[in-house]
């Protein structure tokens, strides 16, 4: 995945591709769409099932259902996907009996649960964490759920990706962009012996302050003038720093350069 503005504009073939985020379009299927998403967040994220709840997102939520004509309030508190800690805690009036089922994301396989303080035991059963109990009043569901940056590669199938990595931290995919690092970015190279580290600055992009960016390492081929094509004489390279940003907030700060898969320095 890519985006490179350049050859667009050259290419008579991709003449109706608009390079700019539009502020509306002629046929808007956006705004109707997120209308409906948002009216189904709570199914997506929150379902039950004879005598069990299941717990599919971390959004942060505040769930009233009943269990056996018992009313329970459940609150969610987390700030997740940019951190890794989710709190859950019961309210009610009397003790309920049912099961909490937590999704344990296929990307964190040290995912941590406790339950009032104490290691859950529990039945781990497709891609879920099954814990059943007699739950009363300020009882609590503690989950960890470590988020490294990790560098990953496509099957060997993805022709166009070998040799290649993305960079992902828990759930969201990152990207390189122009604004960052520089026109040219098929020059970059990432080093994925060394693990991206947290922009600790506040991002200035509206919207998006609290995002998470990683710096992470590479090197950049130094451009050679000369023929199209000439005797092959090896390229230099500079060290550089790269900064990636989630996929999802590219082309806000204008057109440019966009890549997700980099090279990766060494092979």
């Amino acid at each position: 995945m890519e985006a490179y503005p350049e050859g667009v504009r050259h290419d008579a073939q991709l003449k109706h591709v608009v390079l700019p985020r539009q502020k509306w379009f002629g046929c808007a299927c956006c705004p109707p769409n997120i209308n409906r998403i948002l009216n189904s967040v709570a199914q997506y994220a929150y379902s039950e099932n004879e005598g069990t709840l299941f717990m599919h997102l971390y959004c942060g939520a505040d769930i009233d259902t009943a269990f056996s004509g018992k009313k329970v309030k459940i609150r969610v508190t987390s700030a997740y996907p940019w951190e890794e800690n989710v709190q859950i805690a019961f309210e009610m009036k009397e003790a309920v009996s049912f099961t909490y089922a937590i999704r344990l994301p296929g990307w964190c396989p040290e995912a941590k649960v406790l339950v009032n303080g104490g290691e859950a035991c529990g039945e781990e059963k497709d891609g879920y964490l099954y814990i059943s109990g007699n739950w009363e009043n300020g009882d609590r569901i503690d989950c960890t759920f470590p988020m490294k940056a990790l560098y990953y590669q496509a099957d060997t199938r993805v022709r166009d990706d070998i040799g290649k990595a993305a960079l992902m931290r828990g759930p969201i995919v990152y990207c390189v962009e122009e604004a960052d690092n520089g026109k040219e970015l098929s020059l970059l190279q990432a080093d994925t012996s060394f693990e991206p580290q947290i922009i600790e600055e506040k991002w200035d992009l509206a919207g998006a302050e609290d995002v998470v960016r990683l710096r992470g390492r590479g090197r950049r081929i130094v451009p050679q003038e000369g023929k199209l094509y000439q005797p092959f004489c090896g390229y230099q390279y500079e060290k550089t720093e790269i900064t990636f940003i989630p996929y999802y907030t590219w082309c806000n700060r204008g057109v440019g350069e966009m890549k997700v898969f980099l090279p990766i320095a060494g092979v």
